[in-house]
Parts: C-alpha cells; structure tokens; sequence
C-alpha cells in the first residue's frame, strides 16, 4: 500500500457474479482513483479514493451520508474486498498535476451517481458488441468507471477521443494510455 499514489486506478472484483461481470466478461465491477495526501481543505495526509456510488456512504470532505461522486478513506473502501490496481507511472505529480487534477475534482464533486437506466442499458449493449447503440459522453452524472476514465482525459493520461461514459471496469483494467504514461497491469492489492 506504500507505493500507492494520486492517480492508481483500483478495480474491485466482486464476490459472485453481477450483472456487471456477465455483460463485460469481466470480474471487474466497480472502479476509483487513488489520492494520496490531499494538498486542499486541509485533509489529513493518508490515503483516499475518489469514487461514484449508487449507495449512501460517509464523504470525508462533507461529513455526511452521500451517493454520487464523493471521497473516502482508502482502507474504509477496500476493507473485506477483492482489489487490484494498476499504477500509473511517467507522470510528473508536481504543482502543475496537482492544480489539474484538484481542477477536475471540483468539476466532478458531489455530481450525482448515473443511474439512467437508459444510459446502463445503452452501454451494456454497447459492451455486448452492439456498437450502433452508445452513451453519449456526458458530465452531468457519472457511474465509477465514467468517473475514472474523465480523470484520465481531462489529465491528458487517455486520448481526448476516448467516451468515458460507455467505460466500465473491465475497460479500465486493459485500457492503454497515451505516451509517455504507463499503467501495470492489474496487481492484487487486497485479497
């Protein structure tokens, strides 16, 4: 967990199987973004995610029961289940990420969690090779893989092309970033 830092993406597998798992032939099915020592509001130094949840939990910057896009305690999120996590490497974590990355944060904190069911049903036929039918990339809500995925573009890590809003998990433990950015291939962190 040391070499956790801002930016690692974490990839939970879940118990079973879900309606997730079945439709991206995947184990993968919920996904957040490392921060390591929040510079803003004064948070404690130690490690969080940032994550989208369809269920009430305890934000840390608000202190208060939430579901949407919200921040909590790495080792409250990860405790009693399955995760990788695929660390980002060639990137520079200097005042210049920090400020871009705080940037997208703000834009994303505390929108609601997607749960249109028109735009779950487009992408799950979208994972099942039915390309004519897709989200339109969207930022008004997210789901946590389209969560992680607009970090990623808006940083410049993936391709400003890439539809964030048809990104599941399963994607998110195989996608490639741009160069010169490296992502490992999905390592178990808690089993």
């Amino acid at each position: 967990m040391n070499k956790l830092n801002t930016g690692n993406i974490l990839i939970f597998k879940k118990y079973g199987k879900s309606i997730i798992s079945k439709i991206t032939d995947s184990p993968y099915t919920h996904a957040a973004i490392v921060v390591k020592d929040p510079w803003w509001d004064n948070l404690k130094k130690g490690l969080y995610v940032i994550q989208s949840t369809s269920y009430y939990d305890k934000d840390i910057e608000q202190h208060k029961l939430k579901k949407g896009v919200q921040m909590e305690y790495l080792n409250y999120v990860i405790k009693d289940r399955k995760v990788d996590v695929r660390f980002l490497s060639n990137i520079k974590r200097d005042e210049n990420f920090k400020k871009k990355f705080k940037k997208i944060h703000d834009l994303t904190y505390n929108k609601p969690y997607d749960s249109n069911l028109c735009d779950w049903l487009c992408t799950g036929l979208y994972n099942l090779g039915c390309k004519l039918c897709k989200n339109c990339r969207h930022d008004n809500n997210f789901w946590c893989s389209a969560l992680v995925g607009f970090f990623y573009v808006k940083l410049n890590i993936l391709s400003e092309n890439i539809d964030w809003s048809n990104l599941s998990p399963a994607d998110l433990s195989k996608i490639k970033p741009l160069n010169p950015y490296k992502l490992s291939e999905p390592i178990h962190l808690n089993y």
